[in-house]
């Protein structure tokens, strides 16, 4: 046992002298640290990455570390793609599971996103045109016994439909009567960066405004949302990066206050995930994911 466990480390140890040096983490769209997949699918694929696996560390302001037996596990395909991610932490005292599963199609699309809830996934399908666009969304509940998936419940369905001019993409969409109810808007610059994303209510005349910010080397470096129904933004998605374009912090506001911000460490010599530090900021309490071991596809 001890022979196999020291070729295991062996082994990730010349695989991490391999790795290759880019960002770990896509945060074009600001979904770091988010259910949707934020991996850098390039860098992944590249490096034969299979899984991330960590413990979580609590910390109460005044107190010290208090590492546990919670973990949370990221794995991925031979492709690069994050196919699952699962955590197991306590909250208040209360055992929390959280899984998501991520499938794919040949052109890198993700077509199905189950979320676990109780005993069964809350599952949305995507389907794409040729161009890459979601046309439609499908809203199931799929039910699970001995992680087999025995029956699956379709619900709604959503449809969506572009129109494209100079600089801009415009979308409806309709609901499962087939019914407009969403109108939405993306504005780039004329070097393609989405500058502006916007949703328009129908039934309410409800505006919602994202506004993007990048920082000199054209990393996203904000978020903004703001609403016509209320002044001063809603939220605001704050990002910060290292000097090889590393995410390093994450900083979330809402209402003009500070909520949460989460700092990301890279390991010195792989650059690979090393911990991620959520830490709230009303109360002090650091939540820490510590990642330990790596596995590779050989």
């Amino acid at each position: 046992m001890f022979v196999n466990s020291y070729l295991k480390i062996l082994v990730a140890l010349l695989f991490i002298s391999h790795i290759s040096i880019s960002q770990v983490l896509d945060n074009r769209k600001g979904e770091a640290f988010t259910d949707r997949p934020f991996f850098n699918e390039k860098f992944i694929k590249e490096n034969n990455l299979k899984s991330l696996n960590g413990y979580f560390i609590y910390k109460k302001k005044g107190e010290s570390m208090k590492p546990t037996k919670f973990k949370y596990v990221y794995e991925f395909d031979r492709q690069g793609h994050l196919i699952s991610s699962f955590e197991r932490r306590s909250d208040n005292g209360t055992i929390n599971e959280i899984r998501n599963i991520y499938n794919y199609n040949e052109q890198n699309d993700m077509t199905l996103h189950r979320k676990k809830n109780g005993e069964g996934y809350n599952t949305i399908e995507y389907i794409y045109d040729n161009k890459g666009r979601v046309i439609q969304e499908n809203y199931m509940r799929e039910i699970d016994s001995n992680n087999q998936i025995i029956r699956t419940l379709k619900f709604n369905q959503e449809t969506i439909k572009y129109n494209e001019s100079h600089l801009q993409t415009n979308s409806t969409r309709y609901n499962n009567y087939g019914l407009p109810y969403l109108d939405e808007s993306w504005k780039y610059n004329e070097d393609g960066y989405l500058i502006e994303h916007l949703e328009k209510i129908k039934m309410t005349s409800t505006i919602y405004t994202d506004i993007y910010d990048y920082n000199e080397q054209g990393y996203l470096s904000a978020i903004r949302k703001k609403s016509n129904q209320k002044e001063g933004y809603l939220e605001e998605l704050l990002f910060k990066y290292d000097e090889l374009g590393n995410l390093i912090e994450k900083q979330i506001y809402k209402n003009g206050v500070f909520i949460t911000d989460i700092q990301i460490l890279y390991n010195s010599k792989s650059k690979l995930l090393a911990s991620v530090i959520t830490r709230q900021v009303s109360t002090g309490f650091m939540m820490i994911i510590r990642f330990k071991d790596y596995e590779f596809y050989d």
